[in-house]
């Protein structure tokens, strides 16, 4: 009788949570994937929290399988990105986590003093909620 086994990934973690960047500048994350199966290949699926996401395959090298993606948000917010890794006998390990979009005002420097540039200094950092 044949013998089969499916091992998950014994870890997955994900780096840039919390990461934030400016409105159509790219984010990035890392991921980091350990498997007790070390001739596995793996398949990672991105979310990215938006309506976008992507797949990535990977090769385990020495019991561990890396992928780094970026990706550019469309509108400024924040996200949850959630990240799963799939082996070759179909075990998966899920991480999330979250970036931020930020927006940012040009507002040249000389206009006219408003309530948006109170010094007439050129970036105004400005918190807004988009309503759907």
């Amino acid at each position: 009788m044949p013998f089969s086994s499916s091992v998950s990934p014994v870890a997955v973690t994900a780096t840039g949570d919390g990461t934030i960047a400016e409105y159509g500048e790219p984010i990035a994350v890392g991921v980091t994937a350990t498997d007790v199966g070390t001739q596995d290949t793996h398949t990672i699926a991105i979310d990215w929290g938006d309506d976008h996401s992507e797949d990535a395959s990977v090769i385990q090298v020495a019991g561990t399988a890396t992928e780094s993606e970026s990706h550019v948000y469309e509108i400024p917010g924040t996200y949850t990105v959630t990240i799963v890794v799939t082996d070759d006998d179909n075990g998966s390990a899920t991480a999330e986590l979250t970036v931020t979009t930020l927006a940012n005002i040009d507002i040249k420097p000389g206009s006219d003093v408003n309530p948006l540039n109170l010094n007439g200094n050129g970036l105004v950092p400005v918190s807004y909620t988009i309503l759907t």
